[in-house]
């Protein structure tokens, strides 16, 4: 959860320890202003709406970007394989 009024509002640049990353976004987007997943390969934020999913190498840099009003809610899962280096 990201809430603009308290808490986390952003997730700084990092990358996971997994295979795969994906995002699931729970409210609509237009309950918080900003938001998405920052990539450093794009310089840009991926910007998904209710229901929508974006996915991702787990090695890639990445951040969540900053909202700067109302509350973001996202699931967020990672693929693991046994024996798998991601690094």
């Amino acid at each position: 959860k990201y809430d603009a009024l308290g808490g986390q509002t952003e997730l700084k640049p990092h990358r996971d320890g997994s295979v795969l990353s994906f995002n699931i976004a729970l409210n609509p987007a237009l309950e918080f202003e900003g938001g998405g997943t920052w990539f450093a390969s794009f310089d840009d934020a991926v910007k998904i709406d209710q229901g929508q999913v974006v996915s991702h190498s787990s090695a890639l840099l990445h951040g969540g970007h900053g909202i700067s009003s109302g509350k973001r809610y996202i699931l967020v899962g990672f693929v693991i394989l046994e024996g798998y280096d991601s690094w």
